[in-house]
């Protein structure tokens, strides 16, 4: 906010605003500078006060150096940036690293590039998808159904970086006139695109809810062993997004957890994670696998004011861990909630599985329209 030079030099001058939000940023993630948090809308604010800082220095570098018009924008933390020349593009470039690493920030060599004009709004692989046709009779839509699958894999290796993929399958879900004798290869191909690819997991598992209301047949045991692989997939690496949503699946879908994955699951320390997990064995998905001494460690008053607060809460609401002592009623500000039966996890909720919005190569929400057919 201030910069480096003035951060540094006047780091224990609590007038700076800089210093002040520093100060209760770091009460807030137990004494520790790491960043922000993640999140919070209390982040978003301050990452915003941090870019228009930034965002005053990098226009005026530009402007000194650049001697045609120019145009920009910002938002969030994206940048665009529009030049008569090359050269000056580059030059806006050198000053945009130079900026952020003042504030100690950097570029997304990934996402960072520069491109001469006239260039497509999409890339290439999203209105290939996008207009590919589907047919309605039986063998002809089937064939469809395999040349966009295989297109679609083979995007997919040619750009690995891409949401090939997660776009491909999120686009079926408007398929509405799906050949009821060709749901089989699309769910064998939906679940091999779950293997590839996890982030496609949560609109291939709509895709499957739908039909299932629709009463098409729904291969449960290769589901089953689908989802069981995802949390041993990812429970090592600390994924807990892939394997809340394995997790949250198998008890939809009223399916069981192996054992294998169980202990995977119990090595977890993630507060959502431990929460379904327990959920899951109270509702017969897990059978005896689940080890849960790790997260009993959890329920502490201390712990209610830690990063396993929620589960710390919730456990305890719930009763799904009992350690005899009532670490919740015993403490003034969380008794409360629990005495007003506020909950983080309703679990009589109806589990839909909602369908997801399909991000496209630029990070934009991409409108998806009902597939056309010929």
């Amino acid at each position: 906010m201030h910069g480096k030079e003035i951060a540094k030099s006047r780091r224990n001058d609590s007038s700076l605003l800089g210093n002040q939000l520093d100060k209760l940023i770091r009460n807030s993630q137990d004494g520790q500078t790491m960043g922000i948090p993640i999140s919070p809308d209390t982040s978003l604010v301050i990452a915003e006060l941090i870019l228009c800082t930034l965002d005053l220095e990098l226009e005026r570098r530009i402007s000194n150096s650049c001697s045609h018009p120019y145009r920009g924008f910002r938002y969030s933390d994206d940048y665009e940036f529009v030049f008569l020349t090359r050269s000056e593009a580059e030059t806006a470039l050198s000053h945009l690293q130079q900026v952020l690493s003042d504030f100690e920030l950097t570029l997304n060599p990934d996402k960072t590039r520069i491109v001469k004009l006239p260039c497509s709004l999409d890339s290439t692989w999203v209105l290939e998808l996008s207009d590919y046709k589907f047919s309605k009779s039986k063998l002809a839509q089937m064939q469809d159904i395999i040349r966009y699958f295989d297109r679609a894999f083979q995007i997919s290796k040619e750009a690995p970086q891409e949401p090939v993929l997660k776009y491909a399958i999120a686009r079926i879900e408007n398929f509405h006139e799906l050949h009821p004798d060709n749901w089989s290869l699309l769910e064998s191909l939906l679940l091999q695109s779950v293997t590839i690819e996890s982030s496609t997991l949560r609109d291939a598992l709509s895709i499957f809810q739908n039909n299932q209301i629709k009463k098409y047949p729904i291969d449960l045991d290769s589901l089953e062993k689908n989802l069981n692989l995802q949390v041993l997939q990812h429970a090592p690496l600390g994924h807990s997004s892939e394997v809340a949503w394995a997790i949250w699946s198998i008890i939809v879908f009223k399916l069981a957890i192996y054992k294998e994955a169980s202990q995977a699951i119990s090595g977890m320390e993630d507060s959502i994670v431990a929460i379904l997990a327990l959920d899951a064995q109270q509702r017969g998905r897990i059978p005896e696998w689940l080890i849960t001494k790790k997260w009993e460690q959890f329920l502490t008053e201390d712990e209610l004011y830690g990063n396993q607060w929620l589960f710390s809460y919730e456990a305890n609401r719930l009763g799904y861990l009992s350690t005899g002592y009532d670490h919740v009623s015993r403490d003034p500000w969380f008794s409360q909630l629990k005495q007003g039966n506020v909950t983080f996890y309703d679990r009589a909720t109806s589990l839909i599985i909602p369908p997801g919005e399909t991000s496209g190569p630029s990070g934009e929400i991409q409108a998806l329209g009902v597939i056309h057919k010929r």
